[in-house]
């Protein structure tokens, strides 16, 4: 039997290229992160992220593309592993994935607004809109609330991820297995367009 063939071998192969497709994306998010005025990062535990002036910005760049889908967290991963959401109330049924979105808004509040452990109960309504011939993007009826808004973290991160292979559901995008980032933006609150409320009883 051709060593080649070996299963394996097909399955080393098939890392190797789903790795050089995982490079290319990477160049094409850093080149267009560098159009921004974005810079690298390596802190001193080594996670690596990039930072730019206007984070909403380049996301909304990004979306025009549709190609990629946004993760927002206050943790530093260099793969996100699937888990339940701890959201108290998921359409989507509370699966045991990874959540993604491509609304900007939304990925930069969770990226500081964490996993809801530390705010108590998160609640989000964003109507979105975005034209991908103008490129742009506009928002309305804009509301992000926490159970507990003096615990919303200063800073965060949204993770880009391919949009290729994601369940769409109920207006998210679901990936059941790890994956590593194309790319990581730093999130400040400062940078947050709209404000976090408390969620009001």
């Amino acid at each position: 039997m051709d060593q080649d063939a070996t299963p394996e071998n097909a399955m080393n192969i098939k890392s190797s290229d789903n790795e050089f497709k995982r490079c290319g994306r990477q160049l094409e998010l850093e080149n267009r992160m560098k159009e921004f005025g974005g810079k690298k990062v390596i802190d001193e535990q080594g996670f690596e992220f990039w930072e730019v002036d206007n984070p909403q910005k380049y996301l909304e760049s990004v979306l025009m593309e549709r190609k990629w889908v946004f993760h927002g967290t206050t943790g530093r991963y260099t793969e996100l592993i699937p888990q339940k959401s701890q959201d108290e109330v998921k359409e989507s049924g509370n699966r045991v994935a990874i959540y993604f979105t491509n609304d900007p808004i939304l990925a930069e509040f969770c990226s500081l607004a964490g996993g809801g452990k530390t705010v108590g109960a998160r609640q989000n309504s964003i109507h979105m809109s975005y034209d991908t011939d103008t490129r742009e993007v506009s928002y309305s009826e804009v509301k992000l609330s926490v159970e507990h808004p003096e615990k919303v973290s200063d800073a965060g991160f949204v993770y880009l991820s391919p949009m290729e292979g994601t369940d769409f559901a109920n207006g998210e995008w679901l990936a059941y297995e790890p994956r590593k980032p194309d790319i990581i933006v730093k999130v400040k609150k400062s940078d947050l367009s709209y404000p976090i409320e408390k969620i009001e009883k």
